[in-house]
């Protein structure tokens, strides 16, 4: 039996996702001359590379709860033969959380850029393939806003959000924006009746294609609409997009 090793670095982020979030993980036990890979029952992960003596892997939620994520070392074998884990170190816990957009209804200001294929439902359809384009560029004076009404009489109370961008042209992210609650009376495009939770500014610069940020805020109230109301994008002149929007409790 090896002598147990810990790594040096380990761990993931983010801490918290939802099922089909992403999670990027590393692992180094401080020598390359080892494969290192995480472990977590709670999802599946895929090799990126060497970073160093980094391993970083990335990795899907798929089930809810709260996991236990290790990193192991295998030891290279001879020709033929079978890896064998050789030790395994703690890394952390991670906590997937079910995203509350399900079964509501979505609506937004502005043009799809296809109305098929790039409505506003498809920010919200726990897809990263999929993604929300919308014509004109959002400014000040005209904001691209868009809203989720959750069914019935159904209310939340949100204390974090995630974005996730699309697949292609940068420019298109959201720079800047307010997220706002209203409690069932508020339309899409009104200024009237929306609170204002949480407000950020120069997000997103140099972004890669199908990132996810994570944004909490402090919120004690159940709000029935939930709005993201955009003011700026990272310089695009016709659209904004955004693949994935996804609210949470915790």
């Amino acid at each position: 039996t090896p002598p147990a090793l810990s790594p040096t670095t380990s761990g993931f982020s983010p801490a918290s996702v939802a099922v089909g979030g992403n999670v990027v993980m590393s692992c180094d036990f401080g020598s390359t001359f080892d494969s290192i890979a995480p472990s977590f029952t709670g999802g599946n992960c895929a090799w990126d590379n060497f970073y160093g003596t980094v391993a970083k892997y990335n990795c899907t939620a798929t089930q809810t709860g709260t996991h236990t994520v290790y990193c192991g070392t295998f030891n290279l074998p001879p020709p033929g033969s079978n890896y064998c884990v050789t030790q395994t170190a703690l890394a952390g816990t991670l906590n997937v959380v079910p995203d509350l957009t399900e079964g509501g209804t979505v609506f937004a200001t502005g043009t799809p850029c296809n109305s098929s294929t790039e409505g506003p439902s498809k920010a919200f359809d726990n897809s990263s393939s999929t993604k929300w384009c919308n014509t004109p560029a959002p400014t000040t004076f005209v904001p691209a806003s868009i809203m989720y009404d959750f069914a019935g009489i159904t209310a939340y109370t949100v204390t974090r959000y995630t974005i996730t961008t699309g697949n292609d042209v940068p420019g298109r992210d959201p720079k800047d924006w307010k997220f706002q609650g209203c409690q069932g009376t508020c339309t899409v495009g009104s200024g009237t009746g929306w609170v204002t939770l949480d407000t950020r500014t120069n997000q997103f610069s140099g972004a890669n294609r199908y990132q996810t940020n994570t944004y909490s805020f402090a919120n004690s109230t159940s709000y029935q609409q939930y709005r993201l109301r955009i003011t700026a994008n990272n310089g695009d002149p016709t659209y904004i997009q955004m693949s994935e929007i996804q609210l949470f409790e915790q």
